[in-house]
């Protein structure tokens, strides 16, 4: 993706978004085949549109056979969901606190 048209994106979705937390859901791994620099470009203009006091979260929905620790972090992933046949559907099954996990 283009330096301009991921700008343009980043931009207008957070301009769009009214409320306190802004989700962006990356499906099919883009930002793992990319590498960890992707990530970090996806970061540095999430932060640089953000409005005051926005939460800006990054969901990211992948294999997982490229996915480390820097690509995780750098991206701040807050919900990875990794599945060779798709993702689990959410269960608050095995939870102490009664929220919602991932089943088994």
């Amino acid at each position: 993706m283009r330096d301009e048209v991921l700008e343009r994106f980043a931009r207008d979705c957070i301009a769009s978004v009214t409320g306190p937390e802004v989700v962006f859901s990356w499906q099919v791994g883009e930002p793992t085949l990319l590498g960890p620099q992707f990530s970090a470009r996806v970061v540095a203009l999430q932060r640089r549109y953000a409005k005051p006091g926005q939460r800006i979260e990054n969901d990211l929905q992948t294999n997982g056979t490229v996915l480390d620790e820097e690509t995780g972090h750098s991206g701040r992933v807050y919900l990875a969901c990794t599945s060779a046949g798709g993702c689990q559907v959410p269960s608050p099954a095995g939870r102490i606190d009664g929220g919602v996990s991932l089943g088994q």
